[in-house]
């Protein structure tokens, strides 16, 4: 383990060595370094994308698309889980938070794994994954969570 001294001091280093090393044309931050104290995502901006990935997931189910269709309801869930880790004032970015989420709150979340890429599981996930992010969303006060709750239940 590097204190953050030292780490800060090799960040240092390997910057001089680029800049001097014409062959160095791009770098990356990456982990820790790479979130740079950025301020928490707004739980409005995550429960639409949110929304918006569940609206492609359910089409791409229709279409045959399942391995596209199980990335999105992933990124609904992972939606979901992110705005319940901003209510309780945990990092919400890159699933630094899900891990010290309460049990309770992490109960909600069964059945939003995909187990298999047959169409009727996708739904069963697709949907359990929808009412984790509208649960979410109105815990966390998101003004058009009921209106897309009613929505969505349309699409039914």
């Amino acid at each position: 383990m590097f204190t953050v001294e030292q780490r800060d001091a090799l960040r240092e280093r390997v910057l001089t060595l680029a800049e001097n090393d014409r062959r160095v044309v791009a770098g990356a931050a990456v982990g820790s370094l790479a979130l740079g104290g950025p301020k928490p995502p707004a739980a409005g901006d995550l429960f639409g994308w949110g929304v918006i990935y569940g609206v492609h997931a359910r089409a791409c189910i229709e279409r045959g698309r399942v391995w596209q269709a199980e990335h999105y309801i992933g990124a609904v869930r992972d939606h979901a889980l992110s705005l319940a880790c901003l209510r309780r004032e945990l990092p919400a970015v890159q699933a630094r938070g899900y891990d010290d989420l309460p049990a309770e709150t992490l109960s909600g979340f069964n059945g939003t794994h995909v187990g298999s890429l047959e169409p009727e599981r996708l739904r069963h996930a697709l949907s359990a994954a929808l009412r984790a992010l509208i649960d979410e969303g109105k815990e966390a006060n998101v003004p058009s969570a009921d209106v897309v709750a009613e929505r969505l239940a349309e699409l039914r």
